[in-house]
C-alpha cells in the first residue's frame, strides 16, 4: 500500500485514467502505450525505508525481505522458523506438525540439483584442462600422464583465489560414481535423481584450530559454509569431520600405508676390485714392474748362471729321449711372465731365474704374493656378505621413522585425514613434528619427490600409494596397513540427501557396479608387472654380482686375439724375407761353384792331352781355337733359349739390389770323345 501510494502520486502528473476492464480496444489505450509502462518502472524503482526495505527487482519480485515461517497447529500459528534477505532458511523440523499427523513428505526439502565438489587425484579424478567446457561431453579416451582416461568427463571450472576461474574437464573412479549416484532408482517409490554442477578444490580439507575458534578448509570447509551440497573424492571418514558435515555409507576401505623408491642391490663393473683401495692396487702394479726388472737384471748381470748350464758337448744329438731345453738368462719378457705367474698363482711360468740372487727375490716375491692374494680373498669374501642392499621400512614402528637421522626424510599431503592421524595419536608426536618440513599440499609432488630422491617416505592413503607402486616399478609399499578407514561422501549437515545416497551406494553394491568400477579405474590401469622383492640367506652369487670377472676375461680374449693377429701378420712378412734371403743365396752360391769350374773343365777336355796318340802343337793350338770358337757360340746360343723360356718370377727385393741366377741357366758345352775324336755335349 505504501508502494501504490507513491504510485498515485505519479499518476497525479497525468490526465489519464486506468482502463476499466481488460476489452480489446483497452490494449490499444494511451494507458497500455505511454503512461502504463512508465508507471510499472516508477512502482520497480520505488525504494520505501521503514522497519524493513522495500524493493524489487526487474521482474517485480521484491529482494532483500524477511519472512516468518508459521505452522497453523489448531487453529493457532506457531513460529517454526524464518527465511532471511539472503534466501536462507532457517527451520526447527521437531516443532511442525503435519497434516493428520503423518511424516514429513521427501519432496518438501529434497533439491534435485546440487553443486559437487571434488579434488584432482590420481586415479579418483583426472583433470585436462579445456578453453570450452561444453565440449568436455565429447571428450571420450585421453592420455593424463601415461594413463589412459575413458571417462564420461565432465566440466569442473576451479575458482582461484585472485577471482579467476579456469575451466577443467574431470573424470575417474570418483566422477564415474557420482554420475551412477544420480541415477534415479529403478521402480523406486521416490524420485531420488539429480543433477549436478561440478568445480574443484585444492584440498580435502581439515579442521584446523584457529585465532576464532576451529576453521574449516578445503571441501569441507565449502559444505560447512554452503558452497557446496556434496563432496566427492577420496574423502576420508575421520571423527574431527563428522562434528561439522554428513558422511554416507563407506564405498571403498583403505588405509594408510609408506611408499618409499626401491633401491635394488647395485653390482658395479669393477667390484672386484673393491677390496682394495686404489693407492694398493698401483702399489702392487708398481711392484710387479719393479719386482720383474729387477729379476731381469739380477740374471742378466750374474756371473754366476754358468754353473747352471748344461755341458752340451757331452750330450748325443741323436738322442731319442733328449729334450732340448734351453739354459740361458731370463729375458725380461719372461721375467715379467713370471712374476705374474706367480701373483696369480698360476703356475704357467715357463723358466725360472738361473742365478741365485734372483732366485732368492724370487722366493721373497712368492711370499709376498701368498699374503697379497691371501689379504684380497678375505676382504672380497667380507665385501660380498656386507654388500647387501638397504632393507626398505618396516612400517609405522621402524626406527628409520621413529627417530630418523638428519638425512632421512618423509611427509604426507598437509589438511588431510593422515595429516590428521599423526596430529591426532600422542605416541606419532616425534614423526608429527619431523613431518612438518616435508609435507606438501598435493599428493602428486611427493611422488615426484620420491623419484627424484629428494624424500625418502611418503606416508598416504594406501589404495592411491598401491596405485602409484603398481605403474612405477622403482616405488614400493612398505609395511602393514595402519590407521584403517573409508572413503564416504560428505554431505551438508543434516542434509536430506544423506541416506538417499546411502542407499544409492548400497544399491551399486549389490549389483556388483561397485566392484566393476574399482576394476575399470583401479586393477585395469595397474596391469604392468614389476620384478618382486625376494629375501634369501644366504644370498648365492649370480652373473650379475660376477659379471666384471667374466667382461675381464673376455677382454684378454679380445687383446690375445688382436695380438695373435699381429704376431701373424708379423710372422708372414718375416717368413717371406728368409724364404727371399735363402733363395738368393742359394742361387748366388750356385753361381760361383758354375763359374769357377767352367774354365778348367774345357780345358780338360780337349782331346789329344790325355790320349796316347802323338800330336803337333799348330795341331793342338788350332783345336784349341776351333773349341773355344765352338764353346762360346753354343753357350751365347744356350743362354739365349734358356731366356726365352725362363718363367717371369714374383719376387719382391724392393730397395736393395739382389743378383738371382736360375739353376737351368747352365753352360752346354762340347768335348771331344776320345774314341772318334769328335765333339760331343756334356752338361
Amino acid at each position: 500500500m505504501i508502494v501504490m501510494r507513491y504510485g498515485v502520486d505519479f499518476l497525479a502528473a497525468y490526465d489519464v485514467d486506468p482502463p476499466q476492464q481488460c476489452a480489446d480496444n483497452a490494449l490499444n489505450s494511451d494507458w497500455m502505450n505511454t503512461v502504463g509502462n512508465s508507471f510499472y518502472r516508477h512502482l520497480l524503482s520505488t525504494a520505501v525505508f521503514g522497519d524493513n526495505k522495500i524493493e524489487f527487482n526487474d521482474k517485480g519480485d521484491r529482494i532483500n525481505i524477511a519472512y516468518d515461517i508459521t505452522n497453523s497447529i489448531d487453529g493457532k500459528l506457531e513460529l517454526v522458523g524464518y527465511m532471511s534477505g539472503q534466501h536462507r532458511m532457517e527451520l526447527d523440523e521437531s516443532r511442525i506438525v503435519w497434516l493428520g499427523g503423518s511424516s514429513k513428505p521427501l519432496e518438501i526439502t529434497l533439491p534435485k540439483h546440487l553443486r559437487a565438489v571434488t579434488v584432482a587425484d590420481h586415479p579418483f579424478v583426472y583433470v585436462v584442462p579445456t578453453v570450452d567446457s561444453a565440449r568436455c561431453t565429447e571428450l571420450e579416451t585421453v592420455i593424463v600422464e601415461d594413463i589412459v582416461v575413458n571417462g564420461p568427463w565432465f566440466a569442473c571450472p576451479k575458482r582461484n583465489n585472485d577471482s579467476t576461474t579456469e575451466m577443467f574437464c574431470c573424470a575417474g573412479y570418483a566422477i564415474d560414481l557420482l554420475a551412477n549416484l544420480a541415477l534415479p532408482e529403478v521402480n523406486g517409490s521416490v524420485d531420488t535423481g539429480f543433477t549436478f554442477d561440478l568445480h574443484l578444490n585444492e584440498s580435502y580439507g581439515a579442521v584446523l584450530l584457529g585465532e576464532n575458534g576451529y576453521v574449516l578448509n578445503g571441501m569441507v570447509g565449502e559444505l560447512d559454509i554452503d558452497l557446496a551440497d556434496l563432496a566427492i573424492g577420496a574423502l576420508t571418514i575421520n571423527p574431527e569431520r563428522e562434528q561439522y558435515i554428513d558422511f554416507s555409507e563407506p564405498w571403498l576401505y583403505h588405509g594408510i600405508k609408506i611408499l618409499e623408491k626401491w633401491k635394488p642391490r647395485d653390482s658395479p663393473m669393477e667390484s672386484f676390485l673393491q677390496p682394495l683401495k686404489t693407492s694398493l692396487w698401483s702399489a702392487l702394479f708398481i711392484s710387479v714392474l719393479f719386482v720383474g726388472c729387477a729379476i731381469f737384471l739380477l740374471d742378466l748381470y750374474s756371473p754366476f748362471d754358468r754353473f747352471y748350464r748344461v755341458d752340451r758337448s757331452r750330450i748325443d744329438p741323436n738322442d731319442p729321449f733328449l729334450e732340448p731345453t734351453e739354459d740361458d738368462r731370463l729375458d725380461f719378457g719372461e721375467s715379467m711372465w713370471f712374476v705374474w705367474g706367480v701373483l696369480l698363482n698360476s703356475g704357467v711360468s715357463e723358466k725360472t731365474p738361473r742365478s741365485c740372487s734372483a732366485r732368492v727375490l724370487g722366493v721373497v716375491w712368492c711370499g709376498f704374493c701368498m699374503i697379497m692374494v691371501a689379504s684380497y680373498t678375505a676382504n672380497l669374501a667380507a665385501f660380498l656378505v656386507l654388500d647387501q642392499p638397504e632393507k626398505g621400512l618396516t612400517g609405522v614402528t621402524d626406527p628409520r621413522l621413529r627417530n630418523p637421522s638428519a638425512n632421512f626424510s618423509f611427509g604426507t599431503v598437509l589438511d588431510t585425514n593422515t595429516y590428521q592421524y599423526f596430529k591426532r595419536h600422542v605416541e606419532l608426536s616425534t614423526m608429527y613434528r619431523n613431518m612438518e618440513a616435508h609435507n606438501v599440499r598435493v599428493a602428486a609432488h611427493a611422488i615426484r619427490a620420491l623419484i627424484n630422491e629428494t624424500l625418502d617416505a611418503f606416508i598416504w592413503d594406501s589404495t592411491r600409494l598401491e596405485f602409484e607402486a603398481a605403474r612405477n616399478c622403482e616405488l614400493r609399499t612398505r609395511g602393514a596397513l595402519f590407521g584403517r578407514s573409508a572413503y564416504g561422501i560428505g554431505l551438508q549437515k543434516n542434509s536430506p540427501w544423506t541416506p538417499h545416497i546411502t542407499n544409492a551406494i548400497l544399491r551399486l553394491t549389490e549389483s556388483g557396479k561397485m566392484e566393476e568400477l574399482y576394476e575399470k579405474w583401479i586393477a585395469s590401469a595397474t596391469s604392468k608387472q614389476c620384478v618382486q622383492e625376494t629375501h634369501k640367506s644366504p644370498a648365492r652369487l649370480g652373473l650379475t654380482n660376477m659379471r666384471d670377472v667374466f667382461i675381464l676375461v673376455s677382454g684378454g680374449i679380445g687383446v690375445g686375439i688382436i695380438l695373435s693377429m699381429l704376431e701373424v701378420s708379423y710372422g708372414i712378412r718375416k717368413t717371406k724375407r728368409r724364404k727371399r734371403q735363402q733363395l738368393t743365396l742359394r742361387y748366388a752360391q750356385k753361381w760361383r761353384m758354375l763359374a769357377s769350374c767352367h774354365y778348367s773343365h774345357a780345358i780338360g777336355s780337349i782331346s789329344g792331352l790325355t790320349s796316347p796318340d802323338t800330336i803337333s802343337i799348330p795341331q793342338i793350338y788350332q783345336k784349341d781355337r776351333l773349341m773355344v770358337q765352338r764353346y762360346t757360340t753354343n753357350t751365347l746360343r744356350s743362354v739365349c733359349r734358356m731366356q726365352h723360356k725362363l718363367p717371369k718370377t714374383d719376387l719382391n727385393f724392393r730397395t736393395k739390389p739382389v743378383r738371382v741366377f736360375c739353376s737351368r741357366c747352365r753352360v752346354r758345352q762340347r768335348s771331344p770323345h776320345k774314341n772318334d775324336n769328335d765333339w760331343t755335349e756334356n752338361d
